[in-house]
């Protein structure tokens, strides 16, 4: 798989969900309309509340954003590839923005440049960083994301490049989709040589043994 049949996959997936409603309850997941309302249950979170160490606890019931884009890549590359790929250990707090936005920091995968595939973070009141959706296209001066938990539901939303509530974007590993990931080797200490000491040897050697 390339990279751009890796954003490909994402971005296909993203595009089905539209007009998928959050639900008032625990029933009806799967269902775009049925059940719709305010309670922030998904079949988003529920699917990433059955896989061991994905999250730090259960997050159905909760604020959905960042558990919408986190789902798009675990249903496009399996689990362990996505953690690696959105940078995010195992039982991570990355289903919130801020601890999100910061494991791609951490990790030096961050731009101000938006393109395709990439996870785009907004700030509101106060300065904190508190939604997310993924990048769709960027025409222009303008960037369009397909986003989840936005009216409580998901749609694609248009910004222009310069909207000052962008606080940036994440980069995927797309390397961990596309085969090309090399986890670094083992660093071997560089141990000085030395000759075998023996009784009766004098000198530098003996006298730091």
């Amino acid at each position: 798989m390339t990279k751009d049949q890796a954003i490909n996959k994402v971005l296909t997936l993203a595009r089905n969900e539209i007009g998928y409603k959050e639900k008032n309850s625990n029933i009806y997941l799967d269902d775009k309309n049925a059940n719709a309302g305010s309670g922030n249950y998904t079949k988003y979170a529920r699917d990433l509340d059955a896989v061991t160490n994905f999250y730090n606890g259960a997050k159905n019931g909760f604020a959905w954003c960042d558990v919408f884009v986190d789902w798009l890549f675990y249903k496009s590359f399996g689990a362990n590839a996505a953690m690696k790929m959105l940078c995010q250990p195992e039982k991570s707090a990355g289903a919130g923005c801020l601890y999100s936005a910061s494991y791609y920091r951490n990790n030096g995968c961050w731009t101000s440049n938006p393109a395709p595939g990439e996870q785009i973070f907004f700030t509101y009141s106060g300065g904190e960083v508190s939604h997310t959706g993924i990048v769709e296209q960027v025409n222009g001066q303008q960037v369009i994301t397909i986003e989840g938990n936005t009216s409580d539901q998901v749609a694609r939303r248009t910004y222009a490049v310069n909207d000052s509530r962008i606080y940036g974007y994440g980069i995927p590993r797309w390397e961990y989709a596309t085969g090309e990931a090399v986890d670094p080797s083992p660093v071997t200490p560089d141990v000085p040589q030395r000759d075998t000491l023996r009784k009766g040897d004098v000198g530098d050697d003996v006298a730091e043994l």
